[in-house]
Parts: structure tokens; sequence; C-alpha cells
């Protein structure tokens, strides 16, 4: 029995996911840039791995073997990438006549050379793997009465992150500055990125109208205080500046009508209107605050004009991408090989460091393999989603999971989210919470009650 539980409350699973949930949102917001904070959220996920690597065997026994599948070849891309091949193998392969020139310089083009331009890149690809790993794993295991648990976890991170980006707001920048550049101007909170602050608040908006009686976390049980979080959140996201964000609002408030439309007739008409009338008023005053600073107007301005230097970035990133085709340069290599192919007339004194279209970076790190890949993701989320619709499932918090899965495929049209550990993170959690996990403990309760007999 003490294996089943690491407390009287809660799971062992449960405190661990809790454990890098915070670790994730804390300090895996900053990207490649904060490779330090990104340190410390992948040695928590180390250290959780170890803790619960008795796990990984339920793991595969209890998950649908489509999922252990895509699990596995997206760790094993960038290890394939990085393992050295013969002068044979690697120097025909589309784009390395630049390689084999460099090291022909030095006398070592007929070395062993890995598959990637960059094994430590493509390596480094690999480690920033092992977070999301670990929620899938932990997640997994975690029983249906500790998710309301994990949920108020997440909501009350989020709110943390609200107040910090408040405070850099009040401030200018000149408070709580976590990451340099990233929130002088803009609601960032935890982020570097304006877009992932901004997509962080949509996917926790989604999740908040998707909870049901059964998972609802005590502090979120008056409607009053979901409505009133919901339209916060909804503030921040206009005030992150991101417009990807702001137009993704559009799916979690689809999903709310939807949602009302559904339960109509549940509804207290009149407490509805006052607490929307509150919440209203609330957003009004703190909007209005914003509003007087000019904060608002910026953002809105920032839709009056759709130029910017992605269309160049994804001109000159198709050319990259047929120089690798189909087999791609490796993971985590695009910001040495684009440079070969940007054009000079797209040269700025700021550095592309990303394509801004995860698909397209894709497509030029890992060639074909890489879209097929994304491509089973895609198909396989849809599958798991449209099963639960058509299941008739009382819950609906896997809804949640559906619209946010959908917010971060259409962001990684224009930007790179999944680049982003905080939202990698998120990301797996919201594939578990995808899944109806009663076959899965019902199995694990089997197990248990073997063992213990």
């Amino acid at each position: 029995m003490g294996e089943a539980r690491a407390s009287g409350r809660f799971s062992r699973e449960t405190i661990l996911l809790g454990l890098l949930l915070v670790s994730a949102i804390l300090f895996g917001g900053g990207g490649r840039s904060a490779p330090l904070f990104n340190l410390v959220v992948q040695l928590t996920a180390l250290g959780c791995l170890v803790c619960v690597a008795r796990s990984l065997p339920g793991f595969i026994a209890t998950a649908p073997k489509a999922l252990v599948l895509l699990v596995a070849a997206t760790l094993a891309l960038p290890l394939i990438h990085s393992i050295p091949l013969p002068p044979s193998l690697w120097q025909p392969l589309p784009g390395r006549d630049l390689v084999v020139t460099s090291l022909s310089l030095v006398g070592r083009e007929a070395n062993w050379f890995p598959f990637s331009v960059d094994q430590n890149l493509s390596l480094l690809a690999f480690v920033g793997l092992v977070p999301p790993l670990a929620v899938i794993l932990l997640a997994w295991k975690v029983p249906r009465k500790d998710w309301p648990a994990i949920i108020a976890l997440l909501v009350g991170l989020a709110a943390l992150s609200l107040f910090v980006g408040a405070v850099q707001f009040a401030s200018g920048g000149a408070s709580l500055d976590l990451f340099r550049g990233g929130s002088t101007s803009r609601f960032a909170g935890f982020f570097a990125n304006h877009n992932s602050a901004g997509l962080f608040f949509v996917l926790v908006l989604s999740l908040i109208i998707a909870l049901d009686e059964t998972l609802m976390p005590k502090p979120l049980r008056p409607r009053a205080v979901r409505v009133a979080l919901g339209l916060v959140l909804v503030l921040a996201v206009v005030l992150s500046q991101s417009r990807s964000s702001i137009m993704l609002l559009v799916l979690p408030i689809l999903f709310l009508g939807l949602r009302l439309w559904c339960s109509r007739k549940a509804l207290d008409a009149r407490r509805t209107a006052l607490f929307l009338a509150g919440g209203l008023a609330a957003m009004v005053i703190i909007g209005g605050a914003a509003l007087s600073s000019g904060r608002i107007e910026q953002a809105l301005e920032r839709f009056d004009s759709f130029e910017d230097l992605r269309p160049a970035i994804w001109s000159d990133s198709l050319v990259s991408a047929d120089r690798f085709w189909p087999v791609g340069s490796g993971m985590g290599t695009f910001d040495e090989v684009f440079q070969i192919d940007e054009s000079l007339e797209n040269v700025t004194s700021r550095r592309a460091g990303r394509a801004h279209n995860d698909y397209l970076e894709i497509a030029i790190e890992a060639g074909i393999i890489g879209l097929v890949l994304v491509a089973c993701w895609v198909l396989y989320l849809l599958w798991v989603g449209l099963r639960r619709l058509l299941s008739r499932d009382e819950s609906t918090i896997f809804l949640g999971a559906m619209t946010g899965l959908l917010a971060i495929g259409a962001q990684s049209i224009v930007d790179y989210p999944l680049r982003n550990t905080t939202i990698l993170c998120i990301a797996a959690l919201f594939i578990i919470l995808l899944h109806d996990r009663s076959d899965g403990e019902a199995k694990d309760q089997a197990k248990t009650g073997r063992r213990l007999q």
C-alpha cells in the first residue's frame, strides 16, 4: 500500500507531477535563450523519472499502443540524428556538401559524422523532450480523485503569472523582469515570448471553461470566481499584445458558447447575469487602468498592419527545406542552417532564430519523416478526441484539452509554441486529459490487487 501512496492524501505520482508543473511554469518559459532555467526543469523531470522508473512498464501495458509508439518515435528522432555515421553514409545526404568542404579544410572529411549537421544541438533537442515525457508518464498514473488538485495547482500558477505580469506592467518592466527584453512593454508573466504568454492564458482559460462538477477544485466552485478569473485571463491575453493569441481567444469563447447552449436549461438566468455583470465591471475597472497607460491601444494597433519579418523568413526557410529535403538537417539545427540561405535583402539587425512556423521548421530539421510524425500525432489526437465525443462521456474536461491542443496547433503556423518548455509540458498534460483513464485505472487497480495477494 505504501507504493500506491506517498502521503495520506495524494499519490506519489500526483505530488511529483505537481512539483514538475511548478518547475516547468516558473522556469520553463524562457525558451532557448534561458538554458540555465531550462536545466532546472530538466533536472526536476529527471528526478521525477527516477522516482517512478517502475511506472514505465505500467504505462506501456495500459496506454494505447499508438500513444506509446508516438512517444517512442518522438524521443528516438533526435537521438537517431545524433548517431555518428561512416563517410559513405553521411556525405551523400542532401545539404552536406558544405560540411564536407568545411571538414576537408582540416583534413577530417573522412571522419565519421552524425546525421545532424550539429550533434550537440540534436542531443539538446532530445534533452528538451525529457520534461514532457515525465509529464506524460506521471499524469497517466494520477488517479481521477487527484485531478482537481492538479487543476487547482495549474490555475494557481496561472494566477501567480497574472500577478507577476501586473507588477511588470505597473513598473514598466523595472520589476520582476525575468527575461531581458521579455516584459518591458507587454504582459509576459513567466515568459520571454509574449506569444507563448498569451497562449498560456488561452490554455488555462480553455481548461477553466471545461471544468465539470467531478473535477472542479473547491476554490473554483463558485461561478463568480470562474467568471471573474476567465475575464481577467481574456484581458491578460489582450495585454500580451500577441496577435495570434488574441485571435485564438475565438476557440475558448466558441467552446464556452457551446457549453452554455447545451446546459441552458440548468442555468439560473438571473444569477448568471449578475455574475457576468460583476465580472464585466471588474474587467472594465482593470481594463480602464490599462487603457489609461495606452497598453490596450498598443495591442489593438498591432492589427493595423500585418507586415513583419515572417513572410521573408518563410520564403528563405523554404529554400533551406529544399536544400536538406527529404532527410532534414537534424533536430535543433534551424538557426545554424538558415543563415546559409537567408537572402541579403532580408537580413536585418535582428536574428531570425526560428522559422516562426513550427511545421516549416520541422520540415527543415527532420524532413519528410518529421512531417509524417506530426501528421500521425494530429490524426491520433483527433481520433481520441472524436471517440470520446461519440462515447457520450459525461466528463467535459477532454473538450478543454481538445480546445487547448487545437490552439497550440494553430499558433504553430505563425510561431513556435512547442519550442517552449512550459507550453510543451502543458501540451503533454492535455494529451493525457484527452484520454479516458477509467480503463487504465481499472487495470492498475487489478494489478495492485494481484500484487497484494
